[in-house]
């Protein structure tokens, strides 16, 4: 996939996580508990991800994970903390600063696994100018949640 598709399909992909917030939070209302909400909202992409995997894969390759090192098993637990973390405070500071601050937290993490390239990726040095537009995302933070 060409590198200008990736960026496209990424920047596609994080427009449909603030309205994936406030369907959770509806989802929140209407059963009346966080985690529920959070349950339906795996069920559906599960549901989801089984149809495309039906279409798109040639062949279930379900089991081949159990040979994957450990750490490439708490994907579905950081998507479950991430989706439940919305659930309970994005409505409370918006979709925004909760995105943004999110955001600040995936920039950090990102640049450490990066830099030391950890869990399997590729080493990509933190430069000054890397380190500035991770600085530039936490001044973001700070500025998008002030009321002035």
């Amino acid at each position: 996939m060409p590198h200008a598709i990736s960026l496209l399909l990424a920047f596609a992909a994080g427009c449909l996580i603030p309205l994936q917030h406030s369907a959770n939070a509806m989802l929140r209302k209407h059963l009346n508990h966080p985690v529920h909400a959070a349950a339906v909202n795996f069920c559906v992409g599960l549901a989801v991800l089984l149809l495309a995997s039906f279409f798109l894969a040639r062949a279930w390759k379900a089991p081949l994970a159990a040979s994957a090192p450990w750490w490439a098993w708490v994907g579905g637990l950081c998507g479950a903390a991430f989706v439940l973390s919305a659930v309970l405070t994005a409505q409370k500071v918006g979709p925004l600063t909760f995105l943004i601050a999110a955001l600040a937290g995936q920039v950090l993490v990102a640049a450490i696994i990066d830099h030391f390239g950890l869990l399997a990726n590729a080493t990509r040095l933190i430069t000054p100018t890397r380190a500035l537009g991770i600085a530039l995302i936490f001044v973001g933070v700070v500025l998008v949640q002030r009321k002035v």
